[in-house]
């Protein structure tokens, strides 16, 4: 069986290409962590996801990301405790 793999110079469908793609997710994946840092409702998934439902994210984007959110919001949080003096 053979594996095929995607590479970043294929377009999606509508022309655009994938490489843009990742970055949008990847500038949608910080927004959402800086909410929740704000919102301090990174600790619990529920809150999280009302947190981010409530800000008008979409939900197929928090059902996509909110682990990845909650887990960037952490480690944002942990090194502005660390910073602190």
């Amino acid at each position: 069986m053979a594996i095929t793999m995607v590479t970043t110079t294929m377009p999606l469908i509508d022309g655009s290409p994938l490489a843009g793609v990742r970055e949008q997710r990847k500038r949608l994946l910080a927004r959402m962590a800086a909410d929740l840092v704000l919102d301090r409702t990174y600790a619990d998934h529920q809150a999280a996801r009302r947190t981010l439902s409530g800000l008008g994210y979409a939900m197929d984007d928090i059902v996509m990301l909110i682990d990845d959110a909650r887990a960037f919001a952490v480690q944002e949080a942990v090194a502005a405790a660390m910073a602190r003096p």
